[in-house]
């Protein structure tokens, strides 16, 4: 695993997450995988390696890596010299170096406030902030 797999894993995340959510809804989303990678729960070792790619890659944690899902349809069509893939590059590069500040209060889940109902999860978790289109929860 490298440092470049780790940010292309994180930007392509932040991409199908929270393209349309402006600055703070990118450093929101990318502030939950620093959470969920400091978090040992959280994490995924992939081929046994702790890293920020796993944390995204781990199943049915990010919806956007599940089969079927963006991953299938959007990233195909990736215009990797857009302005929006710029800054998700940007933001997970701060990310990466953990340069990024923790503007959702350590939260390690988060849901659009699109979905029909609150999920399940989330009534056993404290909500932290709303940012953009999201919802931002952590652990009690």
């Amino acid at each position: 695993m490298s440092k470049k797999r780790d940010i292309d894993i994180v930007a392509k995340t932040l991409y199908m997450e929270a393209r349309g959510e402006g600055d703070h809804g990118l450093q929101a989303v990318a502030c939950v995988i620093v959470n969920r990678y400091r978090r040992k729960k959280w994490y995924s070792r992939i081929n046994n390696v702790h890293s920020l790619a796993n944390v995204c890659l781990k199943p049915h944690q990010f919806s956007c890596w599940n089969k079927g899902d963006q991953c299938d349809t959007v990233l195909p069509r990736l215009n990797k010299e857009s302005e929006i893939w710029k800054k998700c590059v940007e933001f997970a590069t701060l990310a990466y170096f953990d340069y990024l500040p923790d503007i959702v209060d350590g939260a390690d889940h988060y849901f659009a406030c699109t979905v029909k109902s609150t999920p399940d999860w989330a009534n056993k978790m404290k909500f932290v902030c709303k940012i953009g289109n999201h919802n931002f929860y952590r652990e009690i």
